[in-house]
């Protein structure tokens, strides 16, 4: 090994990974604000049923991970940036932010969507094949706060 050359290579190789993410960030910050919004708080809400039981498991955030590149339509790289971001995000949140997002997809969302949001949720606690009553407790909290009667939304297991 050339100690000449030792840095240079070490840097070349750690700069791909950060270049990737610099570049993710990029595309999400040039999104069109409503696309950011919805994004943002798609991800959140799924985050706060993945966390209802304490920790997030690897199944629940590739399943997180892919309900936002099919349903957001977003390269999957983006996806699991936007599901880390939404993870350290739901950790740090009070109750006021958290009902105040899941409220601004209510009022950004038509009922089809709403519910379709729903389905997304119980689609996230199942991930990992244990859906407890935590989760079940935290999709129905967020299905009232989206405007739709909890009584509608299936959490059997």
């Amino acid at each position: 090994m050339n100690p000449a050359t030792v840095h240079t290579n070490q840097d070349t190789r750690n700069q791909l990974p950060a270049m990737v993410v610099r570049q993710a960030i990029e595309t999400l910050n040039s999104l069109a604000p409503e696309t950011a919004d919805h994004l943002n708080a798609l991800s959140f809400v799924l985050m706060r049923v993945a966390l209802a039981d304490g920790r997030v498991c690897n199944d629940e955030r590739h399943e997180m991970e892919e309900i936002l590149i099919e349903h957001s339509r977003v390269p999957a790289e983006h996806a699991v940036l936007v599901t880390e971001i939404a993870c350290h995000r739901a950790q740090l949140a009070d109750c006021g932010i958290a009902y105040a997002i899941s409220r601004g997809l209510r009022s950004r969302l038509d009922a089809a969507q709403r519910e379709s949001i729903a389905a997304l949720l119980t689609a996230v606690a199942r991930a990992d094949g244990c859906f407890c009553a935590l989760e079940r407790h935290e999709i129905t909290q967020i299905a009232g706060e989206l405007g739709i009667d909890p009584a509608e939304v299936s959490t059997r297991g």
